[in-house]
């Protein structure tokens, strides 16, 4: 039963965020009573139970990457595949923290601590691997992010001011190469570590 009422509730949450949602709402959608919902924490208890699902299966993804992805640029171009595959998937991780970045849940402490953080230190640690300065790991652990959040929320901008939506498999094939573009620039500026120089504190 448990099971049922997050995956409902993930679909509400991630549609509606954590402050369009009640507890009476996720029991309707999963068929339960609410008494059912009040069992696993309530809506705040369930709605950490969806975040921590969702934070499982990037985890995994992570581990996956671990194993096969060369650690060079190669290898970040496949990291870059392997999260577009995941999140074709898995549109949900997405509009989760979507709804998290306009303060919803704001009543809910340590969010992104508890379910953000980890992925971070995970893409970071992948980043790491490539022989990429610190400086360069920051600037693509940013930047790849703004431009996942940014194609999942808007889509590929065109020159012509129109926009093709993360749906689209063209737009999906695209955004690969954009990223990986943006990693080979990344990769092409930064200087071997031996002469590497001071960053202003980024590192």
């Amino acid at each position: 039963m448990g099971e049922e009422i997050v995956t409902a509730a993930t679909r509400l949450f991630a549609a509606l965020g954590y402050d369009g949602v009640t507890g009476a709402m996720i029991a309707e959608t999963a068929g339960v009573a609410e008494g059912d919902v009040a069992a696993l924490g309530g809506k705040a208890g369930v709605y950490q139970a969806v975040m921590g699902r969702v934070l499982a299966l990037q985890v995994k993804l992570l581990d996956e990457m671990h194993r096969v992805l060369t650690p060079d640029v190669a290898g970040l171009h496949g990291m870059v595949d392997m999260f577009v595959d995941f999140y074709e998937r898995h549109p949900e991780a997405i509009a989760l923290w979507q709804h998290r970045g306009l303060s919803d849940a704001a009543d809910l402490p340590n969010v992104e601590s508890a379910y953000a953080t980890p992925v971070i230190q995970g893409i970071s640690d992948i980043l790491g691997r490539a022989g990429l300065s610190e400086r360069a790991r920051h600037t693509l652990l940013n930047v790849l992010g703004w431009c996942f959040y940014g194609f999942m929320t808007i889509g590929l901008i065109h020159p012509d001011g129109g926009a093709s939506r993360w749906e689209d498999a063209t737009a999906r094939a695209r955004f690969r190469l954009e990223c990986h573009h943006v990693i080979d620039v990344v990769a092409a500026a930064d200087p071997p570590a031996s002469a590497a120089t001071p960053d202003s504190g980024l590192s």
